[in-house]
């Protein structure tokens, strides 16, 4: 258990009303990576504190919680009703921000469930917002999660017109890592289209990117691309 968690387990024994219902919270969004059964425990205990007190704050980011937990638990639908309870109290609250990053969360669940039309009206409502309140790092992750969905559907131009604006923006960033996976895409995209010599050209943008920054999965992918 790191310092950080016992801290937080500390503040919620001494704490009441919302503040307790916040460190629950916390501590849920804390150990998220490392025990989603306990993160579960806390986000339950935070939301029936939050719905007992009418902190419809302390609500909705519960909700937030539980999503990306039943998300991570690869249970698609509950983390999809759980989200949507999220997304009406954050239009009480005017929570912009949250209301696009949940936007984007019930994208990848709809994705997953292969329900690609929802997600892609899902992702468009999202990248709306973020374009909006100019997040570039979240414009770029959208422009490529909307490429991905037209592949899927196989519609490639569309595909491929996402995925450009994606690296367009991801360079203006300098996210090197993720410009690497754009190009690897944009050359899947080419080989769909039978377009061999462009296939090429951005596969191997990719390797380079990889090989330079030691990514040996990256890398791995590169070079079974190019092959």
């Amino acid at each position: 258990m790191t310092k950080k968690e016992n801290n937080l387990i500390d503040n919620i024994e001494t704490a009441a009303g919302t503040e307790k219902a916040d460190f629950l919270k916390t501590l849920g969004f804390e150990i998220l990576n490392t025990n989603l059964a306990k993160a579960e425990e806390y986000a339950n205990e935070s939301l029936l504190l939050s719905e007992d007190l009418k902190y419809v704050k302390g609500e909705a980011a519960a909700y937030y919680l539980l999503g990306d937990i039943y998300r991570r638990k690869n249970e698609f639908h509950d983390a999809i009703e759980v989200y949507n309870k999220c997304l009406r109290m954050n239009k009480t609250l005017k929570e912009h921000s949250n209301t696009a990053i949940i936007f984007g969360r019930l994208g990848i669940c709809y994705w997953k469930l292969n329900i690609f039309d929802k997600a892609l009206d899902i992702y468009l409502k999202a990248l709306a917002i973020f374009i909006e309140l100019d997040k570039k790092t979240d414009i770029a992750r959208l422009y490529n999660n909307i490429g991905l969905v037209y592949w899927k559907i196989k519609q490639y131009d569309k595909a491929l017109d996402y995925f450009f604006e994606a690296l367009d923006m991801k360079q203006i960033l300098g996210d090197q890592a993720t410009i690497a996976s754009t190009y690897n895409n944009i050359g899947n995209i080419y080989n769909n289209l039978k377009d061999a010599d462009k296939a090429l050209e951005y596969h191997t943008l990719s390797l380079k990117i990889d090989e330079q920054a030691g990514n040996k999965k990256g890398i791995a992918n590169a070079l079974n691309n190019v092959a």
